[in-house]
């Protein structure tokens, strides 16, 4: 099983990538689009290192209506530590509209994140907890 160092390795050499037919066509074998590809470049990540997350690949961007089916495997938006898959939510709603992978944790609730489609292409961002649903 693959390590959270491993994950983040594979992410770090993504970065840079434009576009997300790569990793449409590593996990689901061709490279049409319907599926965001934020959260098609994590569920890439996790099949090339062999790494389980909970809810992915079912998933592409889980949020509260689903921490129920996600149990213990759910961490608070300030418990986050790197290689975990973060939900964030953009508009308030509690429904995940993006995700990515905790590279760093840069201090109480401020983490930097390797994500897919970042200005349509794979690249860190710093992210706060009022953007993270956990």
């Amino acid at each position: 099983m693959g390590t959270s160092s491993q994950l983040l390795d594979w992410a770090a050499k993504q970065i840079g990538t434009v576009g997300g037919s790569k990793y449409w066509k590593d996990v689901y074998g061709w490279s049409g689009n319907g599926l965001p590809w934020c959260a098609v470049f994590v569920s890439d990540g996790l099949k090339q290192t062999g790494t389980e997350c909970a809810f992915f690949p079912r998933t592409y961007a889980f949020d509260t209506r689903e921490k129920s089916e996600i149990g213990s495997a759910w961490v608070d938006k300030y418990n986050l530590k790197p290689g975990d898959a973060v939900a964030f939510d953009w508009d308030g709603d509690g429904r995940g509209d993006h995700v990515g992978f905790v590279e760093k944790v840069l201090g109480y609730g401020v983490y930097q994140t390797i994500e897919g489609n970042v200005s349509n292409s794979c690249g860190r961002r710093t992210r706060y907890a009022s953007s993270i649903i956990g």
